[in-house]
């Protein structure tokens, strides 16, 4: 998995730089491989379904394992009950931790 995140970091870098030169149609192509990149890592947030450190974001990580984006996850932890608190993606009954990471593209 570090290496499918670290090239998708590298063709988010590029598609920045391809953005500034005005090479768009080569910016959008570095885009889609770094977004192919993060979906084949399995770090796409299973809320909104967008890549995870595309942006500096708050991850939110279940004890079955599954990350999601805090915010995302934020709203269905609001609306679990005691009793019905299992992971969106795989119904495991699981413990939330007020802890998260940071996971940034930078």
């Amino acid at each position: 998995m570090g290496n499918k995140l670290l090239q998708a970091r590298c063709h988010l870098l590029n598609e920045r730089i391809l953005k500034s030169e005005n090479r768009l149609d080569d910016a959008r192509n570095a885009l889609d491989t770094a977004q192919r990149l993060y979906q084949e890592a399995d770090l796409l947030c299973s809320v909104c379904q967008k890549p995870m450190g595309m942006e500096p974001d708050k991850i939110q990580i279940l004890t079955c394992t599954h990350m999601f984006h805090e915010r995302c996850i934020a709203e269905l932890l609001q609306k679990w009950t005691r009793q019905a608190q299992s992971c969106p993606k795989c119904n495991q009954k699981v413990l939330f931790s007020r802890s998260h990471i940071s996971l940034a593209c930078s």
